[in-house]
């Protein structure tokens, strides 16, 4: 074939139109107030649980209009916007994620820090961030669970850190969090847009086994976290100072056909 021919053919069918993978997505609105978390049961689909802390203890507390001074929608009933805010304890807020979202590969939102920590780092004390975004991953052969979290910090002199915990509270599976500092100190709202396949195996490659195993592939998603603390910043730390305030808006997790 002469080679004009060969190079109109390439263009032509480079032309071709492809195929468009249609995006679905699932925005876990914040219509109805949280109920409370409670230990040893599962997350819900259709709504958010609290689990808020009584400074520095592991004791919740309850009763909606407690609750509300720590989690609060937007004013005008936003059921898109959260408020989260902590007063030296630590606020959580977890929805499990239905099945059909078990392998989205986008994550998005908005965010804004209103009030922050005087001091709030990755991988060392004091720890204690405004908010943070989380994604827990669950393999399906082991029942092993992993995190990813995105923070808002201040203070960071890293980038990325990995710890353990129990989230979203004591009595739930010991996860390894692999967090990545997106914003650091006061800055304007921002949109946010995460890859949730290429976070998690950049996570797996710079935290090698203590994270996830060589050659393991991307789990399937199990809940969303939002999480802000002051409880890690001590006296004489200015009362004020040991509380934060954030806002959340336009959640969703996106899914390809």
């Amino acid at each position: 074939m002469k080679p004009f021919v060969c190079l109109a053919a390439l263009l032509f069918f480079s032309s071709w139109p492809r195929p468009v993978q249609a995006e679905r997505t699932w925005q876990p609105a914040f219509a109805e107030a949280p109920e409370l978390y409670r230990i040893g049961s599962e997350a819900r689909t259709d709504r958010w649980s609290h689990f808020v802390t009584r400074g520095v203890s592991l004791l919740p507390i309850t009763g909606s209009a407690r609750v509300e001074k720590y989690v609060r929608l937007a004013p005008g009933g936003d059921a898109q916007t959260m408020r989260l805010s902590t007063r030296g304890n630590y606020v959580v807020l977890v929805r499990r994620v239905p099945a059909d979202f078990a392998r989205a590969t986008q994550l998005r939102w908005n965010w804004h820090v209103v009030r922050d920590t005087p001091r709030g780092r990755l991988g060392e004390r004091p720890d204690d961030q405004a908010i943070q975004v989380i994604l827990i991953f669950r393999q399906p052969a082991t029942a092993a669970y992993q995190a990813l979290s995105f923070a808002w910090t201040k203070d960071a002199r890293r980038d990325n850190a990995l710890y353990f915990t129990r989230i979203p509270q004591d009595g739930f599976p010991r996860v390894p969090v692999a967090v990545r500092r997106l914003q650091n100190g006061p800055q304007p709202a921002r949109a946010e847009q995460v890859d949730i396949p290429r976070a998690f195996l950049q996570a797996a490659t710079e935290h090698g086994p203590q994270f996830a195993e060589a050659g393991t592939e991307v789990p399937d998603l199990f809940g969303i976290v939002l999480f802000g603390e002051s409880s890690d910043q001590r006296p004489p730390v200015d009362q004020e100072l040991m509380s934060t305030e954030a806002w959340v808006s336009g959640l969703e997790l996106v899914a390809e056909d």
